[in-house]
C-alpha cells in the first residue's frame, strides 16, 4: 500500500521517484546529497534519519514538521 508508505531520500530524484510511485509521505534528509533550499515543496525536509524515526515512533504525525 504505497499510500500508507514513506520514502526517505537524500536527493531530490529520490523524492521524485516516491511521488511518481504514489508514496504519500516523502522525506528529504539534509545530511545526504541535498544542500540547498526548496520552495513550494510537497514533501518534508528533515535534518537527519533519526528525525524520521522519531516521528514514526511517535505515531507518525508528520503534521509536527514545519
Amino acid at each position: 500500500n504505497l499510500d500508507a508508505s514513506i520514502i526517505v531520500g537524500d536527493k531530490l530524484s529520490d523524492i521524485d521517484a516516491g511521488r511518481l510511485a504514489g508514496v504519500r509521505s516523502r522525506f528529504l534528509v539534509k545530511t545526504g546529497h541535498f544542500h540547498g533550499h526548496v520552495s513550494n515543496q510537497d514533501f518534508f525536509v528533515v535534518d537527519n534519519l533519526f528525525s524520521v524515526s522519531e516521528l514514526m515512533a511517535n505515531g507518525g504525525d508528520v503534521s509536527l514538521i514545519s
